[in-house]
């Protein structure tokens, strides 16, 4: 018997500036990440994601992508590793770009 399992969760911050400069402009800045993963044994995991930061006193708030994402856990010498790799297209962006893509190694220290 196997058993598949799946992640979902949110992540999300807030960023006010706290004092400084005068000629510095404010930070008023907001990251939302809700992701859903699945994993389908053998290390391999398929995944989706909403990355959005906000600006909120910018003239065009939101900077959002939809990604999806493949990722692999497998041993380098003695050290696990997560490898992903993910692509997606740009939902709103003030810079006008149309895709994303990453690629990333997230090196584990289990216990």
């Amino acid at each position: 018997m196997s058993v598949c399992i799946g992640t979902t969760g949110i992540l999300w911050n807030q960023i006010w500036d706290a004092g400084g400069a005068n000629d510095r402009p404010d930070v008023n800045q907001g990251f939302f990440q809700p992701f859903v993963n699945y994993n389908l044994g053998g290390g391999i995991a398929v995944g989706a994601t909403i990355e959005s930061n906000a600006s909120w006193d910018a003239d065009e708030v939101w900077n959002s992508a939809l990604m999806f994402t493949v990722s692999k856990v497998t041993v380098l010498g003695k050290r696990p590793v997560n490898f992903v790799l993910g692509a997606g297209p740009t939902l709103a962006s003030p810079a006008g770009t149309d895709w994303k893509m990453r690629f990333q190694a997230n090196f584990l220290f289990p216990r």
